[in-house]
């Protein structure tokens, strides 16, 4: 190959650019956040809806999904950031910048400076957090990284207060004041710990709080939660067969039903946890009218009444002749609900004898057979299965009679 198609071979190569994070699509988000939570490295993102709702926080704040995945932990309805990533926004900025003025055990203070276009940095002011007001806050593990925790919350502090902007006006926090457990670096380890109703610690404000920074308490926000490695739809089914809908069949009419749904995948995890305790409230009867009703034996019409037969009311007549009974393979009413000698074993032995009797010798062939009477291909429910064994008595009777008239007539 010459110089110059391999100049021209080179012009044409995919130029690999970077995530444009203004301009991630619905749909993109929706991959992205799918197959990060489809990976099982992020332990407070097991849905692709919780990955979402952390990518698109990411996104108001100007950090990529994975940073966003990393670095950003939703708790109690509120943004937790760490503050190494916050920091790094800081410093990343063309308009603010910090510098740490101390950072011992006993306390930690940062000063937050302006950039102007032209000239000297402007401070803005410093904030100021001790191990005073960490004990006084709870803070968590400041007897094993004292420094850091002191520096994170001077961080948070100085970040809300003197650059609000920079996450575009929303209210950032680190998850330690959230109570999470973290560790050196401000990464979560463990989000069980935090409390189901915490509140902003009253330690925010240093000797330095703006006259107008606002004061809010976070939302004591709880979702249910399903047990580790269960979905919510393992939990609607277990429930359902612990209340006694044992067929699987009418437990999936059920679910179905009472989400008002057609299939499975129209809701989310979460929605199915609304669900399945609405479940819980319904009683048995609620339950069982989600089930679609039995349709009605079909109306015997009774031949109207003659004047030949008023004048006949009260004669004689003589009985007919009783027709020659067929071979009978079974007793027809041995399978009537309510009788006190069957029992299930038994149950199945007579039904295997009719399928037999009926020359049907493989599951397929059985399973076609219920369903052109009517039933399921797998009957396990007791009555219906008593419904089924009367039906196949009767096709067993039907196959006796014309066995008998055939061999008649030979």
């Amino acid at each position: 190959m010459s110089e110059t198609e391999s100049q021209a071979v080179a012009k044409v190569q995919p130029v690999q650019t970077p995530l444009k994070l203004g301009h991630l699509s619905l749909g993109q988000i929706q991959f992205i956040g799918k197959n990060m939570a489809q990976s099982g490295m992020f332990s407070d993102a097991r849905d692709a809806s919780q990955a979402m709702t952390k990518i698109i926080a990411g996104q108001e704040i100007g950090v990529t999904p994975f940073q966003a995945m990393t670095n950003i932990h939703i708790i109690q309805g509120k943004a937790t950031m760490a503050a190494n990533l916050m920091a790094a926004k800081i410093k990343g900025s063309v308009k603010y910048d910090y510098k740490v003025l101390k950072m011992e055990p006993e306390e930690c203070v940062i000063e937050f400076f302006e950039l102007p276009i032209d000239g000297k940095p402007i401070s803005l002011g410093k904030s100021s957090f001790t191990k005073a007001e960490a004990q006084k806050a709870g803070t968590k593990n400041m007897d094993k990284f004292p420094r850091n925790m002191l520096f994170a919350r001077a961080m948070s502090n100085g970040t809300k207060w003197y650059c609000p902007d920079i996450f575009n006006g929303n209210i950032i926090y680190t998850p330690e004041e959230m109570g999470a457990n973290v560790n050196e670096d401000g990464n979560v380890i463990d989000l069980q710990s935090v409390a189901s109703s915490p509140s902003i610690p009253a330690n925010t404000e240093p000797a330095h709080t703006p006259a107008d920074a606002p004061a809010e308490e976070p939302e004591a926000i709880e979702p249910p939660k399903p047990e580790p490695g269960k979905t919510a739809i393992d939990l609607i089914r277990e429930h359902l067969e612990e209340r006694g809908f044992a067929d699987p069949n009418d437990r999936k009419i059920i679910t179905l039903n009472a989400a008002n749904v057609k299939t499975v995948s129209e809701l989310d995890n979460n929605q199915w946890l609304e669900v399945l305790d609405n479940l819980k409230q319904s009683d048995d009867e609620t339950l069982a009218s989600l089930l679609p009703k039995p349709e009605p034996a079909p109306k015997t019409e009774t031949a109207p009444v003659t004047d030949d037969d008023l004048d006949n009311i009260g004669k004689e007549q003589e009985p007919e002749a009783d027709p020659a009974p067929a071979k009978q393979p079974f007793e027809v009413n041995k399978y009537k609900k309510g009788s006190t000698q069957m029992v299930r074993p038994q149950m199945h032995t007579d039904a295997k004898k009719l399928y037999e009797y009926l020359g049907l010798t493989t599951k397929v062939q059985r399973e076609n057979f219920n369903v052109m009477l009517g039933f399921k291909k797998v009957v396990s429910d007791f009555d219906t299965f008593i419904d089924l064994l009367g039906k196949l008595v009767i096709e067993a009777n039907k196959k006796a009679t014309s066995d008998s008239t055939e061999g008649g007539a030979k």
